[in-house]
């Protein structure tokens, strides 16, 4: 069943002030942030391939800007990888739930530290990504 506009943003606005929500509404909105996040991985590969293409043929080949163009757009795709993968398994718990006729409150609620632990995650590897690619 689709849900209108209205509803997701109420559902959106419970989840975020930590009111108790239903197993369904708590899917929805965690349905919706993983979108958000795969459409800003996309955007950020999109930018590093444009950026690769692009800057080299500024004056200077780019110079300083495309090493700091690079890093920040891999750091933000790293970082939005991991968050896909930290609210997708917040994402199945939700549909074990449901799949076991559990309809009252999601218990698998998101966590403010699985944002900070996808940060950590997809800075560290980034910066791992980047040490490799300086020493080939």
């Amino acid at each position: 069943m689709r849900r209108s506009e209205g509803d997701i943003t109420a559902s959106v606005e419970k989840v975020a002030n930590r009111e108790e929500v239903s197993v369904g509404e708590l899917g929805g909105v965690q349905g919706l942030v993983v979108m958000t996040w795969v459409a800003i991985s996309f955007s950020c590969l999109v930018l590093l391939l444009l950026s690769g293409f692009i800057l080299p043929e500024l004056p200077g080949g780019g110079g300083v800007l495309l090493p700091v163009v690079l890093t920040i757009l891999l750091v933000i795709f790293g970082v939005s990888l991991w968050n896909i993968v930290v609210l997708k398994a917040r994402f199945r718990a939700i549909d074990r739930q449901l799949a076991k006729g559990g309809g009252g409150p999601g218990r698998a609620a998101p966590k403010q530290r699985d944002f900070w632990i996808a940060v950590v995650a997809g800075v560290l590897m980034m910066a791992l990504f980047q040490i490799a690619g300086s020493h080939s």
